[in-house]
């Protein structure tokens, strides 16, 4: 059995677990961040909505749960997950 300490996460994961924790974000949100997570800072809007099966009014809502929580920003149709130093920060 492998051996595991907290400093053998990465700082991203650490991150990501900040914003799954949440319990005011929707699920919905969560994976959105995932998804943004898994394509790379400036993602174009565009691009997750090859990724999912929802309509692109729930992705915009996911969005902007997370805009609001301050996790995420967005510019001029990019997406990009903000410094986990300045999560909650609109």
């Amino acid at each position: 059995m492998m051996n595991t300490s907290p400093q053998d996460n990465t700082l991203a994961t650490r991150h990501s677990d900040m914003v799954l924790d949440d319990p005011l974000i929707s699920l919905a949100a969560k994976g959105l961040f995932v998804s943004i997570s898994y394509l790379g800072n400036k993602c174009k809007l565009s691009s997750l909505n090859k990724y999912s099966s929802d309509r692109q009014s729930v992705i915009l809502s996911s969005l902007d749960e997370l805009l609001n929580a301050g996790y995420v920003k967005f510019e001029d149709g990019f997406v990009s997950i903000k410094p986990a130093s300045t999560f909650g920060v609109k």
